[in-house]
């Protein structure tokens, strides 16, 4: 039976690795708007949250530009209205709970360079803080995987130290049968790499049937005549078994 184990999962904080990356340059977990002011650029975390409880934390390196952030399922675009969850950075310390484009509460914070914001996964319950201080719950479920997703307006703007946090997936067991020999299940897996089904069953070919020659003696055959023996249908190919076929 094909066995597969899943990869352990690191369940403290980790730093964001970030991909599918446009305008923007890239410093270990922290991006940087280069040369324009326009939307259409910005970033996503390779890892995500994938069920369960989770967040995405990051800060930035100044309060006078404009830039989105937050978590997003899926990254269709560098578009800010994509984004599912997210703060809205105005470019005079203003603060914004954005979700797909909607502001949800008006100005909601001042904010400023070196505070820490987190929107976390709560029970299935969404909420931002800004310095450990709740700021919004809302009232839409998330649909996972859950990245931290980046879209950055303004020349210079930043977005730094993204990190991301989830605890592990409790699957739950699916036994296969044992099949036949020399045959092993395609087992199927989810997103969590949690086995869902058994699959089908690949059976690798046998190989073909071993042939061998004998040639008998005279006393049991005319001079010269060979016996051919199929080793498939020989359990002990001894030259009993070749004598009791023939």
């Amino acid at each position: 039976q094909q066995i597969k184990t899943p990869p352990p999962v690191d369940t403290s904080v980790q730093n964001v690795i970030w991909t599918n990356n446009a305008g923007v340059t890239v410093s270990s977990n922290s991006l940087t708007k280069i040369n324009t002011w326009d939307w259409g650029k910005g970033a996503i975390s390779s890892q995500s949250i994938l069920a369960g409880d989770g967040y995405i934390e990051f800060s930035t390196n100044e309060a006078n530009t404009f830039k989105i952030a937050g978590l997003n399922n899926g990254d269709a675009n560098y578009q800010y209205e994509e984004i599912d969850y997210s703060f809205d950075f105005g470019g005079s310390n203003d603060l914004y709970i954005f979700e797909n484009g909607i502001n949800k509460a008006g100005k909601i914070s001042s904010y400023f360079s070196g505070d820490i914001f987190r929107i976390a996964i709560e029970s299935r319950v969404v909420k931002y803080y800004k310095n450990g201080v709740l700021l919004y719950t809302s009232n839409v479920p998330p649909t996972y995987p859950l990245a931290l997703d980046a879209a950055l307006y303004s020349k210079d703007s930043t977005i730094t130290n993204g990190k991301i946090a989830y605890k592990p997936v409790a699957c739950v067991p699916i036994e296969c049968p044992r099949p036949r020999p020399g045959c092993t299940w395609n087992l199927e897996y989810d997103q969590n790499n949690c086995r869902i089904g058994c699959g089908t069953v690949v059976c690798v070919p046998p190989p073909p049937p071993q042939q061998a020659t004998l040639t008998a003696s005279p006393s049991t055959a005319a001079p010269g005549a060979t016996i051919t023996v199929d080793f498939a249908n020989v359990s002990d190919p001894t030259i009993t078994d070749f004598i009791s076929l023939y």
